[in-house]
């Protein structure tokens, strides 16, 4: 049986939560605060871990990093129930920049910068400027994974550029 360590401050959550993953299987521990989680850590079996953002005290996301510190490689997923429209800049850093942070790579990705691994993807259209219908639909030109190129469309030369 696999073990779920669940951090989240809301009690109605956490408990929805270990009824949800304990009547899939899981073997579910529980804390109320990133403070309690690091606490009880030395005790905690989990293989994953499902932690909140927005906690009151520790984030979620200060819980990751010190968790990263002291050398732990459990896989996190990351939840939150802010539900607020964002803009497209904001979606663009999300997936980008603020993602690496996440992952503590900031200094090798997220950003187009010397140094950094160029991995990007080259679109028809400005997804910043095109119509929100249109965005499902577009078509991509060309993909770099590492400087390197992985894909192409026919009939476009991203070196030709």
């Amino acid at each position: 049986m696999h073990t779920v360590a669940v951090v989240e401050d809301d009690p109605s959550v956490l408990q929805g939560l270990n009824r949800l993953l304990s009547a899939q299987g899981f073997r579910v521990q529980t804390f109320a605060s990133a403070e309690l989680f690091i606490d009880g850590i030395a005790n905690c079996e989990a293989e994953c871990l499902i932690l909140d953002v927005h906690l009151g005290g520790i984030s979620g996301i200060d819980l990751r990093r010190q968790l990263t510190s002291l050398g732990s490689n459990l896989p996190v997923i990351f939840m939150t129930a802010v539900d607020n429209e964002i803009t497209r800049q904001e979606a663009l850093k999300a997936q980008t920049i603020n993602n690496a942070y996440t992952t503590f790579e900031e200094k090798t990705k997220g950003s187009i910068e010397p140094g950094k691994f160029a991995d990007l993807v080259v679109l028809e259209q400005d997804i910043m400027t095109t119509p929100e219908k249109s965005i499902e639909s577009m078509k991509v030109l060309a993909t770099m994974v590492g400087g390197k190129i992985v894909y192409q469309r026919q009939g476009f030369n991203l070196l030709a550029r």
